[in-house]
């Protein structure tokens, strides 16, 4: 009786199940609005709020601010960036207008300068009062402490809001402005406010504001006038309450900027009415009263005929001595042009000795007309130095590091590799004490840098593949690896170029140590080499399968400290695809705090507490927000952004593995319908790119495609969809994406019965549509394929050029993703082989391809020469041109008309669903943007 009453339990329990289950609808693309993602997630330095924005792709965003224990403190509709001042007294809340007040004043014709503004909402976390302060341009609250924060705000617009920008009345007409001269800056009101004390301090005619890190200083600049424009500094010291004007002068203010500690104003000014115009940096002390300084063409040090660079934002360094800028040749006057334009000539003149080609030099005109080289003012010393030059163009620097040393470098004489190569540059050594330059390093890649007390460079050298130190007091190198029978280089790496390393972790304090990673573990080395290499991780990454990877959560110190405070490891099992959290013990192993079947996020912690805030993800799984202390105990989820996932069919994802065609063991993944019938066939959609299988817990919300195929959505609709790892060597990439992809495919059907073999069809986008372009020439074993920009012929693409950069694309095919390894005239009998359009003939699989007339990565023609062949061949073959569009689509309204496309193509083809007009028919040009042809006849 008790066993028939549990089995009655058990029947009951079953059932109910599949009644909830049965209310479960598929997921459709009248769906993909509902689904929400998160961003902006925060912890406040005392570990008590968190905070983060839900947005959705179509609908107003939403602001979440909750207490540690997940409690509700408040939500703010429309909300688009939050701030919590140091005392975690207030919050303050950028709430934009409603996007479809937008769109209907948009429909009206309203002009951009006269839709509504974003406002400024301030929440009195205590009291949950609200304050709101419309039409706002920016504000700042200081994150090191004060009372005070500044809000800057937008000009009035001539139509009036009627309720703090929510509403608007639409019929009133602005009023029309009189020309400005767009070279001075708008000016509207400012105000410092005490939200706490409700004191204030208003500024009118305020073009531009900062205020220091701490809450101690605010400086704003303005102007008045109107053909004679005078510009103003005024300094407001916060303690005091009290403001003064520091500056006043005719003339023009730009790129207003103060220190961390505010203890320095810094701005650009000109006198100048012409058109192009000559600037002067000054630097204002604030503190003492110290004369201000101007730095101009006449400073000692300054190039003959440079000045201040005003397309480039100054700073100072940490310690507030040092002020960087930027500069550049003092531009030449136009001459002046009377001829009309049909009577000008327009020409490109391409040079073979060019260092780059015209068309990357076109791409970067903007660029190089407003380049800026930094430069320094000491402001001990008070000397100047030009650190950068049009020679030396690149000098990198740490508001941080003492300044003393730098290093910088120059890629100019290895520029024209750049179109076949790689990129190299020569690094120098330069002194800023002494003005002098060394030359350490000539040809090197990347991957070289400067510790933090400024006394070694670290670079890594490609032709041995080794970390090496140069000590820059003795001038000695020193190779930290060689020694090492350990790999620091990546070693799955697959592609005809040298293999980059493995991360840098660090450097531990003083420049003692620096921590670098292998594939799996981390080391300790000694970067004058007088002691032996220590594994930071005692092998245990590389003895489990763990791939370990430090996490600095102390971001404001450039020191590694083994504190676990300061530093943790998060480890990714590479054969179960795990992820987990660890403990460094330095000379142990380390201590597992916590360990997943998900990806766990990269965790951000409180400043002054032990509280941590990180995600956990599945495939079915959306990344929400968890809360812990350091050791991962008392885990509470803080978020959850798609709670009506639940109503809706999903899916689940396992790892397979077999053996390729070429003897390799490989993997991949496999997706499969939620609650499948074993008595039923499903069709199978096959996308691949490189390398997946490490994404096997990877979640992906439902959303139109960019340009390939969403698992949650194809399971959900009763897919079955298949995910190869491909591995590539060099000269046949095509031949080598059919050994694992078509082996995968067959093996997933001998080993899965549920898999419909007569109906699978293939998905790829960019070097994936190449493959897929490639392999329906060698294969009939799929029914149908959809291959997104894909490059067809492999020599004239050779040649051709990347519209996005302007660069060529020689170098893809010898030394990056293409993997042919030689030149054309050295090989062509490879490129031939991998192009796909010179086996159109044996294309018997229906082909829909996409690609887009604006595509900067893979040219359009490479799409038309494929599809041109293919329907002269009178093959079943469509194309789809998004125009203006890019590589991947970015619109709402292009990916939502992809994503319908698509997937009655492939319903069609696997699913046996009539064919629409669009494929059946087509759609004439005259019919273009009236008719969509979804429909079926």
């Amino acid at each position: 009786m008790r066993k028939l009453f549990i089995f009655l339990i058990i029947l009951t329990i079953a059932a109910a199940n599949l009644q909830a289950q049965s209310f479960k609808n598929p997921l459709s693309q009248d769906n993909y609005t509902q689904w929400n993602y998160l961003s902006d997630k925060k912890v406040s330095h005392t570990g008590n709020i968190i905070s983060y924005q839900i947005n959705t792709p179509e609908n107003n965003s939403e602001i979440i601010i909750q207490k540690t224990n997940g409690d509700l403190v408040y939500r703010q509709e429309r909300g688009e960036k939050i701030s919590v001042n140091y005392d975690e007294t207030f919050s303050f809340i950028v709430v934009t207008p409603d996007k479809d007040t937008i769109k209907e004043l948009k429909r009206k014709d309203v002009k951009k300068e006269d839709l509504p503004h974003d406002s400024l909402f301030i929440l009195n976390l205590k009291t949950k009062s609200i304050s709101k302060h419309p039409h706002i341009k920016s504000f700042y609250c200081p994150d090191k402490g004060g009372e005070w924060i500044s809000i800057h705000f937008e000009e009035i617009p001539a139509i009036p809001d009627t309720l703090t920008n929510d509403t608007i009345n639409a019929e009133a007409k602005p009023k029309k402005k009189p020309k400005r001269d767009k070279s001075i800056p708008k000016c509207t009101t400012f105000l410092a406010l005490n939200p706490l004390s409700s004191d204030s301090i208003m500024i009118d005619n305020a073009s531009d504001y900062a205020m220091d890190r701490y809450g101690n200083r605010i400086v704003t600049t303005g102007n008045t006038g109107d053909s004679i424009v005078t510009s103003f500094i005024i300094s407001i010291d916060m303690k005091q309450k009290n403001r003064d004007t520091l500056f006043s002068k005719t003339g023009i203010i730009k790129n207003l900027n103060i220190d961390d500690k505010g203890t320095v104003c810094a701005f650009a000014f000109t006198a100048d009415t012409a058109k192009e115009k000559r600037y002067t940096s000054y630097l204002l002390p604030l503190n003492t009263k110290a004369e201000i300084i101007a730095i101009d063409s006449l400073t000692p040090g300054m190039k003959s005929h440079w000045q201040t660079n005003i397309h480039h934002q100054g700073y100072s360094s940490e310690d507030g001595t040092r002020y960087y800028l930027y500069t550049h040749a003092i531009p030449e006057p136009a001459p002046e042009d009377t001829l009309l334009d049909e009577e000008k000539c327009s020409v490109d003149i391409w040079n073979w000795k060019d260092p780059l080609l015209q068309t990357q030099q076109l791409n970067d005109v903007k660029t190089e007309k407003n380049r800026g080289y930094l430069a320094l003012f000491n402001l001990e010393t008070k000397k100047f130095l030009q650190l950068a030059d049009s020679i030396l163009p690149s000098v990198s620097v740490s508001k941080k590091q003492p300044g003393n040393i730098l290093l910088a470098s120059t890629p100019l004489p290895y520029q024209q590799l750049i179109s076949w190569d790689s990129w190299y540059s020569d690094y120098y050594i330069f002194n800023t004490n002494s003005g002098e330059k060394e030359r350490i390093l000539t040809k090197q890649g990347a991957h070289t840098s400067l510790s933090p007390a400024e006394k070694y460079i670290l670079f890594w050298n490609q032709d041995d593949s080794t970390w090496n130190t140069y000590n820059i007091e003795n001038k000695q190198y020193h190779n930290l690896t060689a020694g090492l029978d350990i790999n620091f280089y990546n070693e799955i790496h697959d592609t005809p170029q040298q293999p980059s390393p493995y991360r840098v972790v660090g450097w531990t304090a003083k420049d003692k140590n620096v921590i670098v990673s292998d594939f799996y573990d981390l080391w300790i080395l000694d970067p004058t080499n007088s002691k032996e290499p220590v594994n930071l991780t005692n092998s245990y990454g590389r003895d489990n399968n763990i791939r370990f990877r430090a996490i600095k959560l102390n971001s404001e110190k450039r020191e590694i400290s083994f504190d676990q405070n300061e530093l943790i490891l998060r480890g990714f099992n590479t054969k179960t695809k795990s992820t987990a959290f660890y403990k460094i013990n330095k000379g142990s192993n380390p201590e597992l705090l916590i360990e997943e079947d998900a990806v766990l996020g990269f965790p951000q912690k409180a400043k002054d507490t032990e509280t941590l805030i990180w995600t956990k993800e599945t495939f079915r799984d959306f990344p929400d927000i968890y809360c812990s202390d350091l050791n991962f105990n008392n885990i509470r989820k803080i978020s959850t952004a798609n709670p009506q996932q639940g109503n809706y069919l999903w899916g689940d994802v396992r790892m397979v593995s077999w053996t390729g065609s070429n003897g390799k063991k490989l993997d991949g993944l496999l997706y499969t319908p939620e609650n499948m019938d074993p008595d039923k066939k499903y069709p199978m959609l096959v996308y691949f790119y490189e390398r997946n299988s490490d994404n096997l817990h990877q979640h992906r919300i439902p959303s139109p495609s960019r340009s390939i195929i969403n698992p949650a959505y194809c399971t959900s609709n009763g897919y079955v969809v298949f995910v190869p790892d491909i591995v590539y060597g060099t000269g046949h990439p095509g031949k080598d994406c059919y050994d694992a992809v078509v082996s995968g495919t067959l093996a997933m059907c001998d080993q899965y019965e549920f898999i419909d073999r007569d109906k699978i069809g293939l998905q790829g986008q960019s070097w994936g549509g190449y493959q897929i372009a490639w392999l329906v020439t060698q294969t009939d074993l799929y029914t149908c394929a959809m291959a997104g920009a894909p490059v067809s012929n492999m020599t004239s693409a050779y040649g051709g050029i990347r519209w996005g950069s302007g660069m060529s694309r020689a170098f893809q095919y010898e030394k990056s993703q293409s993997r042919i390894g030689q030149p054309l005239w050295d090989a062509p009998e490879l490129y031939i082989e991998n192009s796909p359009v010179f086996f159109a003939d044996q294309v018997n699989t229906p082909l829909l391809i996409m690609h887009n007339d604006n595509d900067g990565a893979v040219p359009w023609y490479q799409g038309i020469e494929y599809f041109s062949a293919l329907r002269r061949l009178q093959k079943p073959v469509w194309m789809l041109v998004y125009n203006g569009a890019p590589h991947n689509l970015r619109r709402w309204p292009d990916r939502m008309d992809l994503d319908k496309r698509m997937m009655q193509f492939f319903d069609h083809y696997l699913k046996d669903e009539p064919a629409p007009v669009w494929m059946s028919e087509g759609i004439p040009a005259v019919k273009k943007g009236i008719e969509k042809g979804f429909e079926t006849k």
